[in-house]
């Protein structure tokens, strides 16, 4: 018998004719998802914050599992209860009694067997026709001082407070989904990074879940395993950033689409001869693997038609012959298709007009064309950023689709943005039609996250220090703004041009596993241990020493986690041991020199975006985050010079704040190469306005008003017959009489302060570009008072811990980072540990609280 037989019968619902087919519809999926909440609600309470979602229903039903959502804990709360046998049955009972109150309820503890009935006053009623009761709500207060929330008793112990009716107020507004948290998920290959914050800066949250084979999963629990943490109903998620790695594993792993190349007659092997580049001299060209273009040579196929530098036609494309290059490439199977033609970017019309044929003979088959992905000179560069655009494209596109519907099932008002690669956001959408400009997404919410913590404090000139547990990033950011590079790594060989911060990588984290080759001189990386096996300290079958397992020895990481993870220091001894042997030394002095090595591979990477680009470290603030930075941060404080180091409170998530700050953004080119001598101040307001007026336009498609716009511009320039430019700023290039003067003069600064010289050479002009900011809402950042009548002290957690230094064992007392507040200041040597990191404070130095509860290390 069919389920809609039956329930008429039991006088549950009306019977078939007595109402429209939609009303009886939208009535079984009404009782369907009773049903479910009520279940959820009694058998798998830890999904019950997100039961209206998961639930597919009308907008009239939601309603109503809103008001279920809104009495199930008080409806339920007062004693325990035993269900009948018959699971359909009762949990029908169930959800008549949540919505209807039409059952007695268990009071006083006393337990009452629930059995299935009927109720004549209910039949043919429509589940909003009912004036349903609404009594005071009650919260559920998890035993044993876990995190609070809104819950249906999962245990007879389940123990109940009243809510004053402000806070049912407030809640009410939660459960009726306005957003008010943004969320920034940064996906490693391990772990999914969580960071939910309430946007008025009340509060926030941190998750940290592990990483799924599709990585829409792993973002998806994050958020909701965040939002769970932070006691607030998944519909209050307005916004949700992701930092994504998306494109760089599609290349890594070969799992890219088959991309088809038009290009100008001439042309086919621009990808083959690229820069002629080899990793060594004349041998590199006989024993190098090559990697393979990422489009196949014979999917590469010649036009007619060719454009001069300037953008002039010298000879018309045929179209009948694009047509037909698109119908054979697409029968040859290619997943996507990349126009690139020499000097399409000084007149993107042609290319445009390509484009177009190619959809009308190929309908369906995605297209990507160079002068829209990277409209500047030099052909193999914007070639392949257009072709390694449409390679992952596909991948990119599976992805957000994923991501979009997970987040419509168990977040219905979270929107997705993508991070881009210079520390901006894009929507989905633009993602999937751009993502080569999300290619350094994760490590840009660093950077931009460091930028900003140093205007919080009133340090402009920050170094960002972000130790992982495989490499580490640094970047150095001046006046306030991070250094944008236009050369992004896919992989060692292919090096994309496309804007993004200038973080420098290098090969060494707290997993780097150490070495001692056979010159006796030793190693650390880049090797890693990863998480599985990890480190020997981490008891799970690892062997082989790692820079963790030294800071173990050395009793500088204690446990992991706050303490919820013990290390096995005898472990990390017995890994030691085979580099201390042969080197002779003993097990301390061998762990020292493990963490020396490490510190100055890392001090390389600083000095590289320091000294080497002609900035004195000395005068900048380090800005410490990551699992390991804050371990390291005094060490290479100690060694750069710098004067202040900065931990955040979340140093381990710091990343996903950045996501939080970062605007909406796009960039905006024009390739116009000219001496200045050749230029006029028409011709550079002209190609200004245009790039204004093509910059507004799509902030205008985003949604933001003219109040929330920003726009900021670039000059790309360098001397005459130089090959590469540096980028000059202006504030007001249509405003300035004198642009051109003022940006000689500047391009020649920039030049001294970069090479240590200049050239009695005229200046040229490269590039002009606008960077579109679309102004987002930021999570406000509050100060928390001073501590009043008390010291640090009250967070220490061990006084008796002891960490080697130099040549013998020295006391350093653990504290606990979630006690410490305000005005509190630690001596060195100490160690602080919390859920996502540990620091370290050296002798010699010490920490302080401030009232944004950042750690600030010190000499003393």
């Amino acid at each position: 018998m069919h389920v809609s037989d039956s329930i008429p019968q039991a006088g549950l619902a009306p019977a078939p004719g007595t109402r429209d087919r939609a009303e009886w519809y939208r009535w079984l999926t009404f009782l369907s998802g009773t049903v479910q909440v009520a279940y959820l609600c009694y058998f798998q309470p830890h999904r019950y914050a997100a039961a209206d979602a998961q639930t597919q229903v009308t907008d009239r039903a939601r309603a109503d599992l809103i008001e279920l959502r809104e009495t199930a804990a008080s409806e339920l709360g007062e004693g325990p209860y035993v269900l009948g046998n018959t699971f359909s049955s009762a949990d029908l009972y169930l959800a008549m009694m949540i919505r209807w109150g039409g059952a007695p309820r268990a009071r006083g503890g006393t337990t009452r067997r629930f059995a299935p009935t009927t109720s004549a006053s209910l039949r043919g009623r429509p589940p909003n026709g009912v004036e349903a009761r609404r009594p005071r709500r009650r919260r559920l207060l998890a035993a044993q001082g876990a995190d609070s929330g809104l819950r249906c008793p999962a245990t007879v112990d389940s123990d109940f407070s009243a809510l004053d009716d402000q806070q049912a107020s407030r809640e009410s507004r939660e459960l009726a989904g306005e957003p008010t948290h943004i969320v920034g998920v940064d996906v490693g290959g391990t772990f999914t990074d969580v960071l939910v914050m309430a946007l008025d800066g009340s509060r926030w949250q941190l998750a940290k879940v592990p990483s799924t084979e599709d990585p829409a999963d792993g973002v998806v629990s994050g958020v909701l395993e965040a939002a769970r943490r932070a006691d607030i109903s998944p519909n209050r998620v307005g916004l949700v950033l992701n930092g994504t790695t998306i494109v760089t594993n599609t290349v890594v792993e070969g799992k890219g689409a088959r991309v088809g190349l038009l290009v100008t007659r001439g042309f086919r092997y621009v990808l083959e001869i690229a820069r002629s580049w080899t990793p060594g001299p004349v041998s590199g060209w006989m024993v190098w693997d090559r990697p393979a273009p990422l489009a196949d040579t014979r999917d590469v196929l010649e036009l007619s038609g060719r454009l001069d530098a300037r953008g002039h036609v010298l000879e018309e494309i045929n179209e009948d012959e694009v047509r037909a290059a698109a119908r054979q490439l697409a029968s040859a199977g290619v997943d996507a298709l990349t126009v690139a033609l020499i000097n399409g970017y000084a007149n993107p019309a042609i290319e445009e007009r390509i484009g177009e044929l190619v959809r009308e003979a190929a309908p369906g088959l995605p297209v990507t064309l160079a002068s829209a992905i990277l409209p500047e000179f030099r052909e193999y560069e914007r070639t392949l950023a257009a072709v390694a655009n449409a390679y992952v494209q596909p991948a990119m596109r599976s992805y957000v689709d994923s991501l979009e519907a997970q987040l419509r099932e168990h977040l219905p008002n979270a929107v997705v943005n993508i991070v881009r690669s210079d520390g901006g956001v894009m929507s989905g959408r633009d993602a999937g039609e751009r993502p080569i400009e999300t290619v350094f997404s994760g490590p840009a919410g660093g950077v931009r996250a460091a930028v900003f913590l140093g205007q919080l404090i009133g340090r402009r000139d920050v170094l960002s220090f972000d130790m992982g547990g495989t490499s580490t990033d640094v970047a150095l950011n001046r006046d306030a703004h991070a250094a944008v590079s236009r050369r992004s790594s896919l992989s060692d060989y292919y090096k994309v041009r496309v804007p993004s911060l200038d973080v420098i990588a290098i090969g060494a984290g707290g997993g780097s596993i150490v070495h001692v080759p056979l010159t006796g001189a030793l190693r650390v990386g880049p090797a890693s241990a990863g998480s599985n096996p990890g480190p020997a300290c981490y008891g799970r079958g690892g062997e082989k020493p790692t820079v963790t397992d030294a800071n173990v020895v050395l009793g500088y990481l204690p446990s992991l986690l706050s303490g919820q993870m013990t290390l096995h220091r005898d472990l990390a001894a017995r890994a030691v041991a085979t580099v201390a042997e042969p080197l002779g030394m003993s097990l301390e002095q061998a762990a020292r020199s493990i963490v020396d090595v490490v510190n100055d591979r890392m001090l390389g990477g600083l000095r590289l975006v320091s000294v080497q680009r002609g900035h004195d470290p000395r005068g900048f603030t380090l800005v410490a985050f990551g699992g390991a930075g804050p371990l390291h941060a005094n060490a290479l404080m100690d060694l750069v010079g710098s004067p202040l180091t900065v931990v955040p409170p979340a140093p381990g998530i710091f990343s996903t704040f950045g996501f939080l700050v970062a605007d909406v953004q796009r960039e905006f080119a024009r390739s116009h190469i000219r001496r200045l001598s050749e230029l006029s101040l028409d011709d550079v307001r002209s190609i200004v306005a245009n790039l204004e007026a093509e910059a507004h336009v799509w902030l205008e498609q985003q949604g933001f008003p003219e109040t929330e716009r920003s726009l900021t511009w670039q000059f790309g320039m360098r001397y005459f017959r130089q090959g590469y430019e540096l980028p000059v700023g202006h504030d007001d290039p249509t405003g300035s009489e004198s642009l051109l003067d003022e940006l000689a003069a500047a391009f020649v600064e920039a030049h001294r302060q970069t090479y240590a010289f200049d050239l009695p050479v005229e200046s040229e002009l490269v590039v002009v570009r606008c960077l579109a900011s679309g102004l987002t809402k930021a999570p406000e950042v509050r100060e928390h008072p001073q501590a009043q009548g008390e010291d640090a002290e009250v967070a220490m957690t061990d006084a008796a811990h002891e960490i080697y230094w130099k040549d013998g064992w020295v006391g350093a007392p653990i504290y606990k980072r979630e006690s410490l507040r305000p005005g509190h200041r630690i001596a060195g040597p100490a160690v602080i540990e919390q859920e996502d990191s540990t620091t370290l404070i050296h002798p010699g130095f010490s920490g302080s609280v401030d009232g944004f509860l950042n750690l600030l290390l010190e000499r003393v």
